[in-house]
């Protein structure tokens, strides 16, 4: 699984075939906790253009 972060529980993956329904997830996700959106944002769109260009993906780092 092309796992990108996991925090409280909630794994982050993106997948190459499914981008726009995995986004949609996340984006999702990552609503409930509105301080890993602003922490992560900026990461997370990297990892969506990456993803685009099925280019390997980068690590999130997780909420502590």
């Amino acid at each position: 699984m092309p796992e990108i972060s996991r925090f409280l529980g909630i794994v982050i993956a993106m997948y190459y075939k499914d981008r726009r329904r995995t986004f949609t997830r996340i984006t999702e996700t990552i609503r409930l906790k509105n301080r890993s959106t602003e922490l992560h944002e900026t990461e997370l769109m990297d990892d969506w253009k990456l993803a685009e260009l099925r280019k390997p993906l980068k690590n999130v780092e997780p909420l502590e």
